[in-house]
């Protein structure tokens, strides 16, 4: 118990009522059975299947339950009660928004609902902004960026809303804005209280951050929008489209900027300098809610070759690269902006290259950090046959699946099941062998967008990928 010995002492006597060994050994090999029945996979490839199986496993372990089996759970000293949800911890915000959430959202929502009610008891408590990396309640202060916005609001705009979100808008807009005050007391937002970013939308001498926050106000203004705030929407939008003022035509890249507003001095597209756990060349592509405008600022021909040039460079299965670099989360989705830009066939290829080349058995079989699940569940969800790009936006865009046949048990509380309550995922011919996606169809509508919704892919049904070899 995190609570105390009485809360040991019940935990123990409903979850562990006699120490037989074997008994709670079965016990908890059945458990992850059943929970792996969520997702079942059949395919030809025995390490693509224990890799993937792995992968769901460490997905799953975290945010884990932090409240007794009575609800109980500590806070700021103080004992709470998590009331009709499960109070959980360990929330590697500004990793796992990226692809654990989204994939989550779909395979188990009432971990996200847990989630979001979780992060909103703590900003209650505290009055804050939403914690950014939460440990035990605590804000880790670990990495940049506004991740329980994001997170928060992409679930709300999917239709995952057993909590008070009107409640939770006022503590995100009250956090993008820098306010002191909030709900009669004194407020404590993880924002940056700078004149540069609340005027013009930049954080001096930091990139990283500046996209990572303007990230955050894209997506709460997606969540103004639907909650009827018109002007807070147009207000946190207006901000987002400026953007493409941190773009430095000599460099023609996105780099950062001093507080005059001039560029700081960067050597090379290979420099770090305001970058966190990147550099120019990799953060430069982080603008995912206007992938196509980001081409047209750096020209559309030059971007298709800068993204070639990105992946050629690396070397998928290191730990670190200063091009594409999969064992770190800036670059994460970037296979499928190929998709975004009308060349499909270069995200079905390059997923599939990351697939087989930064996982691999074996203790060190991973190119980087786990990250508390975001590292397994890209892998999840492209084996699947499509990620999420960006928070706030409701669209998977597609890549070749990695095994025959799939199958995801949806949740009827959480998602529309309009079809049926499972959507089976099904190729023509193995993955493997044909590696590029000739047509797809949903339920029998032929789609012609390269992507489904995510209202589409909880409606239901059978999803068909017909493949070919070229």
């Amino acid at each position: 118990s995190y609570t105390d010995l009485e809360g040991a002492r019940k935990n123990l006597e409903s979850e562990c009522p006699d120490f037989d060994f074997e008994k709670v050994r079965k016990g908890a090999f059945e458990e992850w059975e059943n929970v792996f029945k969520n997702i079942s996979v059949e395919g030809s490839n025995e390490t693509d299947l224990k890799i993937f199986y792995t992968c769901l496993y460490h997905t799953l372990l975290d945010p884990r339950t932090m409240a007794d089996v009575d609800g109980r759970f500590p806070l700021d000293g103080k004992i709470l009660s998590s009331g009709e949800y499960t109070h959980r911890t360990m929330f590697s915000g500004w990793d796992v928004y990226r692809s654990e959430f989204p994939l989550l959202t779909v395979i188990r929502p009432e971990i996200v609902n847990d989630e979001v009610n979780s992060l909103l008891k703590i900003a209650e408590a505290k009055n804050s902004s939403f914690p950014r990396w939460e440990l035990m309640g605590i804000e880790a202060g670990c990495m940049v960026g506004d991740p329980g916005t994001i997170m928060i609001a992409d679930a709300y705009l999917k239709g995952i809303r057993n909590f008070d979100y009107a409640k939770a808008y006022e503590i995100a807009k009250a956090s993008a804005l820098c306010k002191k005050e909030l709900f009669s007391k004194p407020f404590t937002s993880i924002r940056p209280d700078c004149k540069q970013y609340l005027e013009k939308a930049y954080v001096p001498k930091k990139i990283s951050d500046t996209l990572e926050y303007l990230l955050a106000d894209y997506t709460l203004s997606r969540f103004a929008k639907d909650l009827g705030h018109t002007d807070d929407a147009e207000y946190f939008m207006n901000r987002v489209n400026r953007y493409p003022e941190n773009y430095n035509k000599r460099l023609g890249f996105l780099i950062s900027r001093r507080k005059n507003g001039w560029f700081c001095f960067e050597r090379d597209i290979y420099d770090g300098i305001g970058c966190v756990e990147s550099n120019i060349f990799q953060q430069s592509w982080f603008v995912p809610y206007d992938v196509k405008g980001l081409s047209r600022l750096f020209g559309e021909e030059r971007t298709l070759k800068l993204l070639e040039r990105f992946f050629e460079e690396a070397d998928l299965g290191r730990l670190w690269n200063e091009s594409y670099n999969h064992s770190n989360e800036p670059c994460h989705n970037i296979t499928h902006y190929f998709a975004i830009l009308g060349l499909p066939k270069r995200t079905q290829y390059w997923t599939r290259r990351v697939q087989k080349e930064a996982y691999r058995l074996g203790a060190y079989g991973f190119c980087g950090n786990e990250d508390v699940g975001q590292l397994s569940a890209w892998y999840v969800l492209s084996a699947l046959g499509f990620a999420q790009v960006c928070p706030g936006d409701d669209k998977y865009y597609f890549n070749t699946p990695l095994f025959k046949e799939m199958k995801i048990a949806l949740d009827k509380n959480y998602h529309n099941c309009s079809v049926s309550d499972t959507l089976e995922i099904e190729c023509d011919k193995n993955p493997l062998d044909f590696p590029y996606i000739e047509s797809v169809e949903l339920n029998g509508r032929e789609i012609k967008e390269n992507y489904l919704t995510f209202d589409e892919i909880t409606s239901g049904g059978k999803l068909i990928f017909r493949l070919s070899k070229e």
